[in-house]
């Protein structure tokens, strides 16, 4: 029947698939579908929209950074720790290393929960792994030493160079205590030969930073030769021509170690651990005038003077001919006589010099020996040996008149030596310089000349 019930049902059926029930009144029925139960799985949850639903979602959204929050907060935590361990009671190391395991278990967590309850793959443990050595394995080990560490933060010489005040900073490590006070271990080497090693009482005063202490070393316990040494020439580069020493450094190292802990070092100043004079030139430099008043009588040129020179300090015998010593400062005695040779005669006799460092002093009465102090070693290694007049000389260097040092023409010497004070070793050394003092008569064109020639010779 057209319009009837089936028809209506047949139409319904076209407009969609699914179950329908038919609602209205019994004569005109009409037809609802219904929600298909086969698909709803796929389409939403019984609890869809729910309190509980959204509740999981919330707990499940934050529970997973909570982990790696954990597990970054407690690592920067350890590193902070690890960088203030100096300043913390003793052991405080094994606490910052439960601080990184306690780390690396978050860490571990937050990744379990991302898996949701699987396994932790060995790719994800190698991750961690890495990511752990990078950040706190690496910086532990470099920052960190298992029994502390002793680092010298100080060296200064004192009591006129004769000591050296040693300040360390002492850490505790992770198996060590903190050092308080009492004996350190100090020891020397030079080169590499070790020189010196002994146990000093030391006091401690705690920092910020660590304990900070002193420890005092006698400079002559620890040496046993100059540090710098001369093993040949070079020329100098400003185009001069002149000749430079060269120089081999064997460097002094001292080392301190507070309670156990590893030993700190320090390079000791080279030039301040080379103090051993094993070298001097001297040399006797005429004062020629040409003055009728002051030559006897027709010589056109005479010595009126004589300038006794020296050089003391640090060289190299085989090269003596080309470089006068180095500078250096120390501790020793210097000796110095002007002698007529065929005359087995002293003309002059210096007074003793004693160096201290790099000041010269002697005994000069009424100036006959200049003013009594001088210097060496500070810019050079020159020491004028000085006389009672300085008139005559362009550079105006105090000499010794004609009449001190000569008393008639043939071979003169001049013998300067240096001794250094036990404390510093080596054996005297010294040099003799040769010369010979004669007139000159030659055919001027008029048919007489006469001068003086005073000349450095080999020997007498």
């Amino acid at each position: 029947m057209a319009g009837g019930l089936l028809e209506k049902a047949k139409q319904k059926t076209d407009e969609g698939e699914g179950m329908f029930s038919a609602v209205g009144d019994a004569d005109k029925p009409d037809l609802k579908k219904e929600k298909d139960d086969s698909t709803s799985s796929e389409k939403a949850s019984p609890f869809d929209g729910g309190l509980l639903a959204k509740g999981a979602e919330k707990q499940a959204a934050s529970s997973k950074p909570l982990m790696l929050y954990a597990a970054v907060t407690t690592m920067v935590v350890a590193m902070v720790l690890l960088y203030m361990l100096g300043s913390l009671p003793a052991f405080s190391g094994l606490g910052v290393l439960a601080l990184i395991a306690l780390s690396g278990s978050f860490a571990l967590g937050h990744v379990a929960s991302i898996n949701a309850g699987s396994t932790i793959r060995p790719t994800q443990w190698a991750t961690i792994i890495v990511i752990y050595i990078l950040l706190s394995a690496v910086p532990y080990s470099a920052g960190m030493e298992w029994s502390g560490s002793t680092a010298i933060t100080g060296i200064e010489f004192i009591d006129d160079g004769m000591n050296i005040t040693v300040t360390f900073r002492q850490t505790g490590g992770l198996l060590g205590d903190t050092f308080d006070g009492g004996n350190v271990e100090v020891w020397v080497i030079h080169g590499e030969v070790e020189t010196y090693r002994a146990s000093h009482e030391a006091t401690m005063g705690n920092t910020e930073y660590g304990a900070i202490g002193t420890v005092k070393v006698s400079v002559a316990d620890i040496y046993d030769d100059n540090a710098f040494v001369i093993i040949g020439k070079e020329v100098a580069g400003d185009g001069s021509g002149d000749w430079l020493p060269d120089f081999l450094e064997t460097s002094y190292h001292i080392y301190v170690s507070a309670g156990g802990s590893d030993g700190g070092a320090a390079s000791l100043s080279s030039i301040d651990m080379s103090r051993t004079i094993n070298d001097v030139d001297a040399i006797a430099a005429p004062i020629y005038s040409q003055d009728d008043s002051e030559c006897d009588g027709s010589k056109s040129s005479c010595v009126v003077g004589m300038v006794l020179e020296s050089w003391l300090g640090i060289g190299n015998t085989d090269e003596d001919a080309y470089l006068h010593p180095s500078q250096i400062a120390g501790w020793y005695t210097i000796d110095a006589t002007f002698y007529y040779v065929d005359g087995d005669q002293e003309m002059i006799t210096f007074p003793t010099i004693t160096v201290t460092e790099t000041v010269a002093s002697w005994t000069s009465i009424d100036a006959e020996f200049g003013d009594g102090v001088g210097s060496v070693g500070e810019y050079n290694s020159y020491l004028l040996l000085e006389g009672s007049t300085s008139e005559g000389d362009t550079l105006d260097r105090l000499h010794f008149p004609r009449v001190d040092v000569f008393d008639d023409y043939g071979c003169y010497s001049l013998t300067v030596s240096a001794t250094n004070d036990p404390l510093w070793g080596g054996e005297p050394v010294g040099e003799t310089t040769f010369f010979e003092w004669n007139e000159i008569i030659a055919d001027d064109g008029n048919g007489h000349y006469e001068s003086e020639e005073f000349k450095q010779v080999s020997s007498c």
